[in-house]
């Protein structure tokens, strides 16, 4: 049995003191018996942020305190049995885990074609539950990376908490068509598997709501930082940063081309893309063929380097289309806590954080993108303004309270 500990390992989430009697309560287990949590995470490095957590330190990979370090914390203070189960594999020395958790290995193939993608899913998914019913949880928490039609599976005779990563649709665009409507039905009724959902933006709970009938409310996280970040002066906005993945669909190419008919206007203007994705090679082969300068692709970068370039920069720009399902820009945050302002298209639900420190334009619209650059390019007052409302909301990324961790343990203790 693992006992319940009083310490923390890492300053990332509050919790009362005696939360574990409450969680015991609410699921209706007896004080002797540990509670059992399986996680089904998506495709990152749980182990490896593991390694970090289990020794006091942050994974310097991640520029946010990740969402798997929190769950560590919170599951090692309420004395928890915990089995993580990975799409990855990860291979663990002998003693290097200790005995309240596991890491387990299912197979994830991706096929090519339709009935190929939903044959591997399906057999996914039947690996986890055997896996589930092996280990006998409690509670399954499962990241929205899985299928929704795997919900009513996993759940089975246990507590199913959703945690929200992604929206189900582009924010502000509920389906409408035919085919849409019945997909989102279908998309209701897996739904009504679920026990709670803790959710990563405002938009996600909206959606989280809407999918349930108002019957799962939602409990909403806000991203937490671990340094604070100097809030250096900025005179005009010039040095332009995108920064995540390297996807056709999250606007890449519609900001090169703004961008290109902005530096002849702009010379001393630059523009960086940072991260990686599929449309790397196609990213890097236009930006050679551009023949204006200052257009930088450095790639992927570990969390100090994240910050150093948003240190860097004078304006963080996010472009993404309607074509994909934006749960939390998670740069705009990044950037806020350097006093930095965010120009994003309406489908990027970070909006409710940053409140007036952000500027929106409409998605898959070049010419709103153009005119809304161009007018903080050209408005100086404009754009020290949105400074000082960048800088008004830096506090909420490092009140614990708020964090994804401490939001799971309020779901834990109300189940």
């Amino acid at each position: 049995m693992n006992e319940v500990n009083e310490t923390k390992r890492t300053d990332v989430l509050t919790l009362p003191a005696d939360a574990r009697n409450r969680v015991h309560e609410a699921l209706g287990i007896s004080p002797e018996i540990p509670l059992k949590v399986s996680y089904l995470p998506g495709p990152g490095d749980v182990l490896g942020t593991y390694r970090h957590w289990q020794t006091g330190v942050q994974d310097p990979r991640v520029p946010v305190i990740s969402y798997s370090a929190m769950f560590y914390e919170l599951m090692y203070r309420l004395g928890a049995q915990v089995e993580i189960i990975s799409p990855v594999v990860h291979t663990t020395a002998s003693g290097e885990t200790e005995p309240w958790l596991r890491f387990v290995h299912v197979a994830r193939q991706r096929g090519q074609g339709r009935i190929s993608y939903h044959r591997n899913e399906n057999a996914y998914i039947d690996a986890m539950c055997r896996e589930l019913d092996r280990f006998q949880p409690h509670v399954v928490l499962a990241s929205s990376d899985m299928l929704p039609r795997g919900w009513p599976r996993v759940r089975a005779d246990r507590k199913l908490i959703l945690t929200a990563h992604n929206s189900f649709w582009p924010m502000g665009r509920k389906p409408t068509g035919l085919k849409a409507r019945a997909r989102l039905a279908l998309l209701e009724r897996h739904a009504r598997a679920l026990d709670a959902a803790v959710c990563t933006s405002e938009e996600c709970m909206r959606q989280i709501r809407e999918v349930t009938g108002g019957r799962i409310t939602g409990l909403v996280q806000c991203p937490q930082l671990l340094n604070h970040y100097p809030t250096e002066e900025r005179q005009k906005a010039r040095n332009l940063l995108y920064l995540g993945r390297i996807e056709a669909n999250k606007g890449i190419f519609m900001l090169l081309d703004v961008f290109s008919s902005l530096k002849p206007k702009f010379p001393d203007l630059t523009l960086t893309f940072a991260g990686t994705g599929s449309a790397d090679a196609e990213l890097q082969r236009r930006i050679d063929q551009n023949p204006l300068p200052d257009i930088r692709f450095p790639g992927k970068l570990d969390a100090e380097g994240v910050h150093r370039q948003i240190a860097q920069s004078d304006l963080i720009i996010c472009p993404t289309t309607t074509a994909f399902n934006e749960g939390l820009a998670m740069v705009g945050v990044e950037a806020a806590a350097h006093g930095l302002p965010t120009l994003l298209s309406t489908v990027v639900p970070v909006a409710d954080i940053l409140g007036k420190g952000c500027v929106a334009f409409e998605a898959d619209d070049v010419s709103a993108l153009h005119r809304a650059l161009e007018n903080l390019l050209s408005d100086n007052r404009a754009y020290q303004d949105l400074l000082l409302n960048a800088r008004a909301v830096c506090d909420r990324f490092y009140n614990r309270s708020q964090s994804w961790g401490s939001q799971l343990g309020q779901i834990l203790m109300s189940l």
